[in-house]
């Protein structure tokens, strides 16, 4: 399972993830 394109967009995916609790957890707040 070392699957460089895999692992780019399983970060990728991450990255947007958490972004997008940031901005609702502000937009909450």
């Amino acid at each position: 399972m070392n699957n460089p394109y895999f692992t780019r967009g399983f970060y990728s995916l991450l990255m947007v993830a958490s972004l997008a609790t940031i901005i609702l957890s502000w937009v909450v707040a």
